[in-house]
């Protein structure tokens, strides 16, 4: 399960969208902030269990 990619489900067309991450952790805690925006993409936190890092993943494009 050590991994350096979180990947996102789009539940309505079963896309996966991955996002590398800086680091190679084990991801247990992910904290999805939803845009108040409809165009823009939503951001997440993730917490490493390995490294204790907290990590702000934002997608580059909408």
């Amino acid at each position: 399960m050590n991994n350096d990619l979180a990947v996102q489900l789009n539940v309505e067309t079963w896309e996966f969208t991955e996002y590398l991450l800086s680091f190679e952790t084990n991801i247990r805690y992910v904290d999805v902030q939803k845009s108040d925006n409809p165009i823009n993409l939503s951001s997440f936190w993730v917490v490493g269990q390995l490294n204790g890092r907290i990590t702000h993943v934002e997608p580059l494009v909408p």
